[in-house]
């Protein structure tokens, strides 16, 4: 999961330049402000566009996505497809990331 994170913070990092408010802030595995078992990776938008969460939980095993335009959803890694698939429907995360910026942000992620 903290490699997914990797790809995640490297895909977005060029959409700073495209916008006026895009603070990606990253919290790695065993720092006091991580809420669970592993790291973390916020995206702050400008005021009132809300926050992007990614949160590792490393003794679930899982991945939590928060989004803005989405809500709350827990992932787990495919063991066929090697990709974070959503526990209720099987969505994947990569693009629900991708849908929710594309959105609300100018750019795309890098994916």
């Amino acid at each position: 999961a903290e490699a997914f994170l990797d790809k995640v913070e490297v895909a977005i990092k060029p959409m700073q330049e495209c916008n006026d408010v895009f603070v990606i802030t990253r919290v790695s595995k065993g720092h006091p402000t991580t809420e669970a078992n592993g790291g973390r990776l916020t995206i702050d938008l400008k005021p009132g566009d809300g926050s992007y969460i990614l949160q590792v939980d490393e003794d679930d095993k899982t991945l939590k996505f928060s989004s803005p335009m989405s809500g709350n959803y827990t992932y787990v890694l495919g063991s066929k497809t090697h990709e974070f698939v959503g526990m209720d429907d099987g969505h994947i995360l990569e693009g629900m990331i991708v849908r929710g910026l594309i959105q609300q942000c100018n750019g795309m992620p890098k994916f």
